[in-house]
C-alpha cells in the first residue's frame, strides 16, 4: 500500500536495468503503468499500453556493461523496453479453441454445468488431445 503498486506477482521483478550492480525494483502495476523503486522510493514512472500480466528481463546482445530489456506482456502483446523506452511491439496471433473447449466454457458461463463437470469434461478433452 506506501508504494501503490497493486501487481501480480508476475509483474514484479528486481532487475540490474544499468549494468551497474544495483538492482532496482520494477513494477508492473495494475493501472498501466511501469514503476522503478530504487530503495525505498519511486525512481521513475512509465506509461504501458495495457494492463500488464506478465514481465521478464531478458539480454539481448553481449555488450558490456550488460543492460537487460524488458519484455511486458499485456493483452495480445508483448512489449520490449530497452533502457526503459519502448523497443519493439510483438503481436501474438490468435489461437483457435477447440470446440469441444469452447462448448464447456460457455455451459459453464450459462450456468448449465456445474465446475466439477466442467473441470472432468476439461480433463477429458485434454486428454483425446
Amino acid at each position: 500500500p506506501l508504494a501503490r503498486a497493486k501487481c501480480w506477482s508476475s509483474c514484479l521483478r528486481l532487475v540490474d536495468l544499468k549494468g551497474d550492480g544495483d538492482h532496482q525494483m520494477v513494477v508492473g502495476n495494475m493501472d498501466k503503468k511501469l514503476k522503478v523503486f530504487k530503495g525505498m522510493a519511486l525512481a521513475s514512472e512509465h506509461v504501458l499500453l495495457d494492463r500488464p500480466v506478465s514481465m521478464c528481463a531478458f539480454y539481448t546482445d553481449e555488450n558490456s556493461p550488460r543492460s537487460p530489456a524488458l519484455g511486458v506482456a499485456a493483452g495480445p502483446f508483448v512489449f520490449v523496453y530497452r533502457n526503459l523506452r519502448p523497443y519493439f511491439k510483438y503481436t501474438v496471433p490468435p489461437v483457435e479453441l477447440d470446440p469441444v473447449e469452447l462448448d464447456v466454457w460457455r455451459n459453464l458461463a450459462s450456468e448449465e454445468c456445474d465446475p466439477a463437470t466442467a473441470a472432468e469434461l476439461l480433463v477429458t478433452a485434454r486428454d483425446n488431445g
